[in-house]
């Protein structure tokens, strides 16, 4: 038990407002739960506890650790008439297996949230866990021939095995029996709708999604890089409140993500907050970043830096809990810039169900990691399940990059997410809704990638080769390795597979969106005649 506690105590920071923890012996097995609380629905003292059911008269317990939130607890209370103890949203999943235990696991597909849990039944000796679809949530799990074990992060699994449990995926097996991980990802063919109509949905899906994780009872704030996703989300919650909110955003002075924020936060009259940070700001952040998101990609590493850093200037400086982002929408709609060159409609299509598979590697990972790093969540409503299952399956020629309607072509490329623009034009100035996909280290300053580029020069590191894995090539590539590796060399689980790379360019070696030849030319809005 002492190796799982000392586990457990390294991601304290991930619940700073309560922690609890429950050791059990029974069938012959030893079992260590433990709960690090950030209180957002119910913060009363009611619901710090790790959530647990004793029927009358029994001793045993049903016990539930959940990082999340289950959106629809709700109507869930209400469609199955569930007797609750507590105001947590996460005790519906522990009443549905109490009140109703023939629906399970299968019931896991009416959760519309963003979760990772494990339940555990002391009467069978029976263990349930399961991920959200895209996994917004992290779950990470390692196991021996004696020996199970689960953690949000990786350094909270005492096992050199260490792997993600993958999205989308739930897990039932007891004591006595083989751990094998199971599927509950549906697919669906196309659906059969215009381009027009397409629009409709799909401003009816967003603004629900997003109002559905409108639900707090703590402080909730907008980080907003002044690009499209994030000032959408920002713009869609200031409708749907109709109050003030408050807006965050990070850059190096001059940036165009400040400057663009600063556009968005005035259109919605915010409470806007204005980062700036340095050169030396962003390196003294490096080897914590590293650390922290369990990762050496390195886009990841670049974006994850100012990240980092937002979240903690919200940390340190207001009372903010829950922070809106934009992530999942460049996956999910085919808008990084080399989506441009898709060769066809079924490439478009497949690439972009590959970076949606990949995202909880990758995009999700940092904005879990940088956030939870400062005691913060973070929620996520492009990866909303009605969202995703709609815009997943309508036809991909409609996500293609294209020209607007109301548009003048300028050059020979249209412009990535003309779908999303077209649906919401008029939440946003022009200028925010006609700007052309802009990566966050590259928005920040690519003063900031140049700085990280030349300290890794300055610094190198051996090369190495690393069979199964992502080998680094760079100075920069290099150097964010060996940061890696003082924390994980033995948790080969944790390795990327691949560096997060742009596609159909040829002679590409650097992830950033401006060594792309379409970078910097996009379509523009008519004017009307004066």
């Amino acid at each position: 038990m002492p190796k799982f506690t000392k586990a457990f105590q390294s991601i304290q920071y991930r619940g700073p407002d309560h922690t609890s923890t429950v050791s059990l012996t029974g069938h012959n097995k030893s079992v260590f739960l433990g709960f690090h609380r950030l209180a957002i629905i119910d913060p009363t003292s009611k619901s710090d506890e790790l959530l647990q059911d004793r029927p009358e008269g029994k001793d045993q317990n049903v016990y539930l650790t959940c990082n999340g939130e289950i959106y629809n607890y709700q109507y869930l209370i209400k469609k199955y008439s569930l007797l609750v103890k507590t105001g947590s949203d996460c005790e519906v999943i522990l009443q549905l297996y109490r009140q109703y235990p023939q629906l399970w696991p299968e019931i896991i597909e009416e959760f519309d949230g963003d979760f990772a849990f494990i339940l555990y039944d002391a009467n069978l000796g029976i263990c349930l866990a399961a991920r959200d679809r895209m996994g917004v949530r992290p779950l990470f799990h390692a196991h021996s021939k004696n020996n199970v074990a689960f953690g949000s992060e990786g350094k909270a699994v005492p096992f050199v095995n260490v792997r993600q449990f993958p999205p989308g995926h739930w897990v039932k097996f007891s004591q006595f029996e083989k751990y094998q991980p199971e599927s509950w990802v549906m697919h669906r063919p196309y659906f059969r709708i215009n381009y027009e109509s397409a629009q409709v949905v799909i401003r009816e899906l967003f603004t629900e999604a997003v109002r559905k994780r409108l639900m707090s009872d703590r402080p909730i704030g907008f980080l907003v890089s002044g690009g499209l996703d994030s000032s959408l989300v920002a713009a869609v919650a200031a409708k749907l409140l109709n109050k003030r909110i408050t807006t965050f955003s990070i850059g190096l002075p001059g940036s165009p993500d400040l400057a663009a924020a600063a556009i968005v936060a005035k259109s919605i009259n915010s409470d806007h907050h204005e980062i700036i940070i340095s050169t030396a700001d962003i390196l003294e952040a490096l080897p914590a970043v590293v650390r922290h998101c369990e990762t050496y990609d390195i886009t990841t590493i670049r974006a994850s830096i100012p990240m980092y850093l937002i979240s903690k200037y919200i940390k340190e400086h207001t009372d903010t809990k829950v922070i809106f982002s934009g992530e999942g929408a460049d996956e999910l709609l085919g808008g990084y810039l080399y989506f441009h060159k898709a060769p066809s409609y079924q490439a478009f299509q497949t690439e972009t169900v590959r970076l949606l598979k990949e995202l909880y590697k990758y995009d999700v990972l940092r904005g879990d990691r940088t956030t939870a790093a400062w005691g913060l969540e973070i929620r996520v409503p492009f990866l909303d399940a009605d969202f995703l299952t709609f815009v997943t399956n309508i036809d991909p020629g409609h996500k293609m990059p294209k020209i607007p309607h109301g548009f003048v072509q300028r050059t020979n490329h249209g412009i990535e997410k003309a779908l999303m623009r077209e649906a919401f034009a008029g939440y946003l100035p022009e200028s925010i809704i006609n700007r052309q996909k802009e990566a966050f280290s590259d928005g920040v300053g690519t003063s900031s990638v140049a700085a990280l580029k030349k300290w890794a020069s300055e610094h190198p590191a051996p090369m190495v080769d690393i069979p199964g894995a992502a080998t680094p090539q760079t100075d920069e590539a290099r150097y964010y390795y060996q940061l890696f590796q003082e924390h994980y060399v033995e948790f080969r689980g944790l390795y990327p597979e691949y560096y997060w790379m742009p596609r159909w360019f040829d002679n590409v070696t650097d992830p950033s969106a401006t060594v792309l030849s379409v970078y910097g030319t996009f379509c523009e809005k008519v004017l009307p005649k004066s």
